[in-house]
C-alpha cells in the first residue's frame, strides 16, 4: 500500500537585506502542485515584499493591508494642484497655467522652471516662497524676467523681497541659479523647451540636461527636476506641456518628505544619506508596483504623509499608524490635511481650504483644532453664500 499523500502547502520567509533577496522554503508533501508554479507566481509579487524590513516579518495580509492604505491615500490625494501654479492661490499669477495656448505653454514652460530652480529650502525656505519670489520679479521685469543673464540684475530685487529674511542660508545663490536657468532655456533649449524637449525620449534625458545646465538642478538625485518633469508631463492636475513624455517614464523625487516614507518602507537604511540615482530607482519601483503606468502620483502624497513622521520612529508600524490616522480624519470631516511638527508644537493646515490653518501643543489637541477650524471655514463660505 503506497503511502497516503498529503495535502501540498509551503511557508515563504522573504527578507530584503543590502539588495540581496533572502528567502526560506518549508515544503510538505505535495499532491500534484506544480512547485514551479508557485515559485513562477512568487516572483510576481517577490518587489512588493521587497518592503518588509530585515529585521521585521510581517504576514501577507498584513503587508496586502499597508499596500491597499497607501494606495487608498494616494488615490484620495493625488488630485490636488501644486502650490507652484495653482491658481487659486495668492500671489496670483501672470497667466493660466492650464491654457492651451502653444505660445502660453511655451512661457510657462520657462516660467516654472524658475520656480522648481529655487523650490529648495536650504536655498528659499518654505515652498511658497519661491511662487512669491518669482510673482514678485515678473511684476518687477515683466517679459525681460526670462532674459536676464547676469546675477547682479536679479540681485536687488531678491534682498528687497519681504520674506528675504525667511529664505534658506544659500539665499545669497538664487540670482546665479535663475540666470542660469535663463542661459539654459535661452542658448541651449532655443527659448523653446517644448521643442527640446521633443528631441528627448525619455524624462530622465530631460533631468539629465537640466542638471547639465541649471545650478542646483544636478547631483546624485535630481529631486527638483524629478519635480518639474512630474508638472510638465503629468496630466491634471499637472500640466502635461510636454506631452512626447509617458508620466509611466516619470521619476519620484527623493525629497526628505518622501524619503521617510522609503525608510519606513524598508526602502531606504538611513535618510541622512548618501542618495545616489540608484535610491531614485528603487522608490520610483515601488511607486510602479502600486501605479505602474503613473510613478510619480505618490509624490503629493507621500509629502503628506513624510511631513507627518518627522520626528518619528520610521518603520512600518508607525507608516501604518500614520495612515489610519489621516484616514479617519479624511472620513470625519472630509479633507486631508498637511500635519507638521515645529521646534515647539505641531501646525497643520488643509491644502483644499485656503487659510484653514491652526497650532497645537499636542498631536492631539492641532487634530482637535484643526477639525474646528475646517468647520468655521465651511460655516463662513457657506453664510458669505447666502449674503
Amino acid at each position: 500500500m503506497s503511502p497516503a499523500k498529503s495535502p501540498f502547502f509551503f511557508t515563504l520567509h522573504l527578507f530584503y537585506r543590502k539588495d540581496v533577496f533572502l528567502w526560506s522554503l518549508s515544503v510538505d508533501f505535495s499532491e500534484g502542485c506544480a512547485v514551479t508554479k508557485v515559485f513562477r507566481k512568487t516572483k510576481e509579487i517577490i518587489f512588493r515584499e521587497k518592503i518588509v524590513r530585515s529585521r521585521y516579518w510581517l504576514g501577507r495580509r498584513h503587508l496586502d493591508e499597508i499596500i491597499s492604505l497607501l494606495k487608498e491615500f494616494v488615490e484620495r490625494n493625488s488630485n490636488i494642484k501644486d502650490i507652484s501654479f495653482d491658481p487659486n492661490i495668492p500671489p496670483r499669477l501672470h497667466f493660466d497655467p492650464y491654457s492651451q495656448n502653444c505660445e502660453e505653454k511655451r512661457k510657462i514652460a520657462h516660467y516654472l522652471l524658475l520656480v522648481a530652480s529655487i523650490s529648495e529650502g536650504n536655498v528659499i525656505g518654505r515652498a511658497e516662497h519661491a511662487r512669491r519670489l518669482i510673482v514678485n520679479l515678473y511684476n518687477k521685469f515683466g517679459e525681460t524676467l526670462f532674459k536676464i543673464d547676469e546675477p547682479q540684475q536679479f540681485q536687488k530685487e531678491i534682498v528687497n523681497s519681504k520674506f528675504y529674511t525667511e529664505f534658506g542660508q544659500l539665499k545669497h545663490q538664487i540670482s546665479h541659479i535663475l540666470t542660469s536657468v535663463n542661459k539654459f532655456v535661452v542658448d541651449i533649449a532655443r527659448n523653446n523647451l517644448i521643442e527640446y524637449s521633443q528631441n528627448l525620449s525619455k524624462p530622465k534625458e530631460m533631468i539629465v540636461e537640466i542638471g547639465k545646465h541649471v545650478i542646483r538642478m544636478g547631483g546624485p538625485i535630481q529631486a527638483k527636476a524629478c519635480i518639474y518633469l512630474r508638472w510638465m508631463v503629468r496630466p491634471y492636475p499637472d500640466l502635461k506641456i510636454f506631452e512626447n513624455f509617458s508620466p509611466q517614464d516619470l521619476y519620484v523625487p527623493l525629497t526628505t518628505d518622501i524619503l521617510r516614507v522609503a525608510s519606513c518602507l524598508g526602502i531606504i537604511e538611513n535618510i541622512e544619506g548618501p542618495f545616489f540615482w540608484e535610491h531614485v530607482e528603487k522608490v520610483t519601483n515601488l511607486a510602479r508596483t502600486i501605479f505602474p503606468g503613473d510613478p510619480a502620483k505618490v509624490d503629493y502624497p507621500f509629502f503628506l504623509v513624510g511631513r507627518w513622521l518627522r520626528g518619528k520612529e520610521l518603520n512600518i508600524q508607525t507608516l501604518k499608524d500614520t495612515l489610519v490616522l489621516l484616514d479617519a480624519f479624511y472620513k470625519k470631516t472630509g479633507y486631508s490635511i498637511l500635519l507638521t511638527k515645529e521646534k515647539v508644537g505641531f501646525s497643520a493646515e488643509c491644502p483644499a481650504l485656503l487659510g484653514a490653518i491652526t497650532q497645537g501643543e499636542t498631536e492631539q489637541e492641532v487634530l482637535k483644532n484643526m477639525e474646528e477650524a475646517i468647520a468655521a471655514y465651511l460655516e463662513a463660505t457657506k453664510s458669505q453664500k447666502e449674503c
